[in-house]
């Protein structure tokens, strides 16, 4: 396994772009799903999650093309890595897995990406998301790879009633930074994900437990926002250190 690891390194550059971060701030994506209204024009087929072998959870999905042919269908398989530097480590392993060649890493997408015509494997923050055509059709893979890109870095809209109410975001002192406390309930009892922002440093999670290793000395502010399945948001700010 070393080996094939060493192998895909040097074929895929992966020392120019392993800890990469395109993004203007520091972003995390936690219990992350779909809810199966992402997608403009795609209506969701099969959506499920799968704990891969020796890597992250993954939520596998296909999509159904509304209007189109019945096998007219788009995957978009999207994984949640305990950090940036796990998102990439596991991007190589999955580079090795296809049997065609992806070329050269690119940052048109995502921290970094591998493009065909028909596939796009990018990683953005702690998420590795694998977006290809399937079936006879023809999607516009690469620009429904970039769209679904600038949803991930964007900061929710704030709203209303239907959002989740955050009860609680704290930190507290740890050795390895501060870890992070976050909760929130949706108003149907629906699953929520968190998104959180900080405008440097480092985001991560490990056994269960948010953490945020701040990149200079002084006050930083984190942000996190819970979604839930309808996309609504709330939001909450945290400082550090406390």
């Amino acid at each position: 396994m070393k080996d094939m690891l060493d192998v895909l390194r040097r074929k895929y550059r992966f020392d120019e772009w392993r800890g990469r971060s395109r993004a203007g701030e520091s972003v995390f994506a936690w219990r992350f799903f779909l809810s199966g209204n992402e997608f403009a024009g795609w209506r969701a087929h099969r959506i499920h999650t799968a704990q891969t072998p020796e890597g992250p959870i993954g939520t596998l999905s296909v999509w159904q093309r509304v209007g189109g042919e019945k096998d007219d269908l788009l995957g978009v398989d999207v994984y949640e890595a305990e950090s940036r530097a796990a998102a990439h480590d596991y991007l190589l392993r999955l580079l090795g897995e296809f049997q065609g060649d992806l070329g050269e890493p690119r940052g048109a997408i995502g921290d970094v990406s591998f493009v065909s015509a028909a596939t796009a494997l990018f990683a953005r923050a702690n998420l590795v998301v694998l977006v290809r055509a399937l079936g006879t059709g023809d999607p516009p893979v690469n620009q429904i790879a970039d769209a679904f890109d600038r949803s991930l870095v964007t900061r929710p809209n704030a709203d209303g009633p239907f959002a989740p109410k955050i009860d609680a975001f704290r930190s507290r002192a740890s050795t390895l930074g501060a870890a992070l406390e976050i909760a929130a309930t949706d108003p149907q009892g629906r699953p929520v994900q968190y998104r959180l922002f900080a405008p440097s440093g480092e985001l991560s999670a490990s056994a269960g437990t948010l953490r945020f290793v701040p990149k200079d000395d002084g006050p930083v502010r984190v942000t996190a926002y819970a979604i839930n399945a309808d996309r609504h948001a709330s939001s909450a700010e945290v400082s550090l250190p406390q």
